[in-house]
């Protein structure tokens, strides 16, 4: 049975329980390797490719302190929020939010603001490793973590959440003359042991270029609210026109690429 005929039987027949997003791929042998890569890694990662893998471990909290974090919480991640986190990594935050249901259901996704069409087989290849998608998934989740502490002081940062996760990748893509959507394990390995030292001074600058792209719309008068700058395609170019200037401003306080690893 073809697996579009498949899934639309499920989305039909399911009942008790609506679909998500995750649902689609859950069972995918991709996934299941990629879960027992991050299981593998030192320190491991629990990586859910199915809901409620984590919350119904059989020894229960037991089994999850290998992957308690010193930091706080746990190192602990789900199909659906790696898959946002590359996707807006590799350059389509608004997709990565409103379009994330269809990327892994294995549809193909249109991007206005990108120009281009994207898709779970273009990323998702034989070749992908936990180590790369390891890289977005801890940069969106320090992301979340700084925009719940600065809110306050940025009341669009809410609405940014992915756009970040895009300019920071633009950023180090650019540092380090990447073009592909995603770093080699190599240079993601070194670039996860170091994230501490250089995600602050990436996401001021990103925190920068996004938000001299508003005043721009509003200076324009065509700014109608925070939900539509974000969902806007036209407003993806002011973005990234704004990041060298935002890039070059900061370096007259030292520079914010200085903490990266060497190329």
């Amino acid at each position: 049975m073809p697996r579009a005929f498949r899934t639309k039987i499920a989305e039909t027949t399911n009942s008790q329980t609506a679909l998500r997003a995750e649902d689609f791929t859950s069972n995918d042998a991709m996934q299941i390797k990629l879960q027992r890569e991050f299981n593998l890694m030192n320190p491991p990662w629990f990586y859910q490719i199915k809901r409620g893998e984590w919350s119904k471990m059989l020894g229960g909290q037991n089994d999850k302190e290998p992957y308690r974090d010193p930091a706080g919480g746990y190192r602990q991640l789900n199909l659906k929020d790696v898959a946002q986190a590359v996707v807006a990594f590799a350059g389509y935050p608004g997709e990565a939010k409103d379009k994330i249901r269809s990327f892994l259901n294995k549809d193909v996704v249109s991007s206005i603001a990108r120009e281009s069409e994207f898709s779970y087989d273009r990323i998702y290849t034989g070749s992908l490793t936990a180590a790369q998608l390891l890289l977005p998934a801890v940069l969106q989740r320090k992301i979340w973590r700084q925009v719940n502490a600065d809110r306050e002081s940025h009341p669009w940062l809410e609405y940014a959440r992915f756009h970040l996760v895009w300019v920071i990748g633009k950023l180090l893509k650019d540092h380090y003359g990447q073009v592909d959507a995603l770093f080699s394990p190599q240079r993601s390995n070194v670039l996860n042991a170091s994230v501490g030292e250089w995600f602050k001074p990436l996401y001021d600058v990103a925190v920068a270029a996004i938000g001299n792209a508003l005043a721009e719309s509003e200076r324009r008068g065509d700014f109608t609210g925070y939900r539509e700058f974000f969902r806007s395609a036209i407003n993806y170019r002011f973005v990234e026109t704004n990041v060298e200037g935002a890039l070059r401003l900061a370096g007259n306080f030292g520079d914010p690429l200085g903490n990266l690893p060497s190329p």
